[in-house]
C-alpha cells in the first residue's frame, strides 16, 4: 500500500544489508535479488592474498541472512528436497544490529541427518547448541529438530574497524576447513555415513570420529562407480607424484576389500540357505 512500510520488513532488510557489508569485508558477495531469492540470500566466495595488487578466489558457498531474533528456520515437503540437494555448502548468518556483529552457523548437522535418512518431510534448522545430544551420532530417523551448534566464526564491525587483517585470516581458516567439511559431508551421506566435529566460535574444528548406521543414498551401480573412480584417481595420483608408498597402500587395501568381499559372500550365500523347517540358518561369525 502506498506511503507505507511493513516495520518488520524494514527490521529485516536492515539486517540483511548490515549481514552484507560485513560478508563484503571478508569476502567476495554476489546478493540474490529479493525477486529471484528462494532461501538464499548470497553467494560468498572466499579471497585469499595473491599479490600486492588482488586477491585470488577460492571456495564459494551459499548464506541464508537472518535477524537476531530468527533461531528456527523450517523446510517441509519440495523444501527439504531442494535443501538437501544443494550442490554448495549452506551456512546462516544470524545479525545482531543492536551489537553489530554478524555469526556464521554451519549446516554440517544437516548431513548427519539425511545420512540417516534423506526422504524427510520436514526439517527445522535451530541456530542453537543441544547440550543433551551426542555430537557423535547421526540424527534420529524421527528427529526433526536439527541444532546446528555454537557459531563457527562471528565477528562485530569494531572488530574489522581495529584488526581487520585479522578478522579477515580468521575468516578464512574457518570457512575453508568448514567448507571441506560440509563437501566431505556431501560425499558420505550418500552411503550412510557421517564424521562427528567438534568446536568452538572463532577456532578451528576438531575430528573426534566418523559412523556408518544409515541408509544407502544411491544404486549400487552408483556406488560401485564411486569405488572405482576414486581408485583410479589415487593411483594416477601417487604416479604423478611418484609416491610408491601410495601405490603399496593401494595395493594392501584392495587385497583387504578381496578379503571382506569374501567373508561377506560367505555370508549372504549361508544366510539364504534354510533349514528344513523354513527357518534361516544363522550367519557365520
Amino acid at each position: 500500500m502506498p506511503a507505507r512500510r511493513g516495520k518488520n520488513f524494514r527490521s529485516g532488510d536492515l539486517a540483511e544489508q548490515l549481514g552484507l557489508y560485513l560478508l563484503q569485508s571478508v569476502a567476495l558477495v554476489a546478493p540474490v535479488p529479493r525477486t529471484e531469492d528462494i532461501g538464499i540470500d548470497v553467494v560468498c566466495t572466499l579471497i585469499s592474498e595473491y599479490d600486492q595488487y588482488s586477491y585470488l578466489a577460492e571456495d564459494s558457498f551459499y548464506v541464508q541472512i537472518k535477524s537476531g531474533s530468527v533461531r528456527e528456520i523450517e523446510y517441509s515437503d519440495v523444501g527439504v528436497q531442494w535443501l538437501t540437494n544443494l550442490k554448495l555448502p549452506l551456512f546462516v548468518a544470524v545479525v545482531d544490529k543492536a551489537e553489530t556483529k554478524v555469526s556464521i552457523y554451519t549446516c554440517k548437522r544437516l548431513y548427519d541427518a539425511i545420512a540417516l535418512k534423506k526422504d524427510r518431510k520436514e526439517i527445522k534448522l535451530i541456530l542453537a547448541e543441544n547440550k543433551n545430544e551426542n555430537i557423535f551420532d547421526l540424527v534420529d530417523e524421527e528427529q526433526t529438530d536439527i541444532f546446528l551448534g555454537p557459531p563457527i566464526v562471528e565477528w562485530k564491525l569494531s572488530n574489522l574497524m581495529n584488526e581487520e587483517t585479522k578478522i579477515k585470516t580468521l575468516f578464512f581458516n574457518v570457512m575453508k576447513e568448514h567448507i571441506r567439511i560440509i563437501h566431505e559431508a556431501m560425499e558420505l551421506y550418500t552411503i550412510g555415513c557421517g564424521t562427528s566435529y567438534v568446536w568452538k566460535t572463532n577456532e578451528m574444528p576438531e575430528r573426534i570420529g566418523a559412523k556408518a548406521c544409515g541408509t544407502l543414498n544411491m544404486t549400487t551401480d552408483e556406488l560401485n562407480g564411486k569405488m572405482m573412480t576414486y581408485l583410479i584417481k589415487a593411483l594416477e595420483l601417487a604416479m604423478k607424484e611418484h609416491n610408491f608408498d601410495m601405490i603399496d597402500e593401494a595395493e594392501s587395501l584392495i587385497k583387504e576389500y578381496r578379503e571382506l568381499h569374501d567373508r561377506f559372500r560367505q555370508m549372504l550365500e549361508r544366510t539364504v540357505e534354510t533349514n528344513d523347517d523354513g527357518s534361516n540358518i544363522e550367519p557365520i561369525e
